[in-house]
C-alpha cells in the first residue's frame, strides 16, 4: 500500500533503509530538526526494504531522500545527507 500524503496538512517524508550508513547519520539530525514542528507538520519515516512501494510511487531512487509536502505537493526534496539547518528552512517553508 502507497504512503497517503494529506491534502490538508503538511508533511515531511524521511525514505530509509536500515543497511544504509548515510541513512543512520541523518536519522538523528532528521529528527532533531522535526522535534519543534511535531504539532504543526505531520512526518513519516519509510523503511524502504519494507514499503518499495512507496519510494518506487514517490521517485525515490537513492536513500536517505527527504521529500516535504504541503497540501498534498511535493514543495522539495532532499537526497543523501543534509545540515539540521536546511532540513529546519524547508519545514518552516511548509508550514
Amino acid at each position: 500500500m502507497v504512503l497517503e500524503i494529506p491534502s490538508d496538512k503538511s508533511q515531511v517524508v524521511l525514505f530509509k533503509s536500515p543497511s544504509c550508513g548515510n541513512c543512520e547519520r541523518l536519522l538523528p539530525i532528521f529528527q532533531e530538526a522535526i522535534m519543534p514542528y511535531q504539532d504543526k507538520i505531520k512526518t513519516k519515516i519509510v523503511d524502504i526494504t519494507q514499503d518499495m512501494d512507496s519510494a518506487v510511487h514517490y521517485g525515490v531512487f537513492s536513500v536517505p531522500t527527504v521529500i516535504f509536502f504541503k497540501n498534498g505537493q511535493e514543495t522539495a526534496r532532499l537526497p543523501g545527507i543534509a545540515s539540521r539547518d536546511k532540513i529546519t528552512n524547508l519545514l518552516q517553508q511548509i508550514l
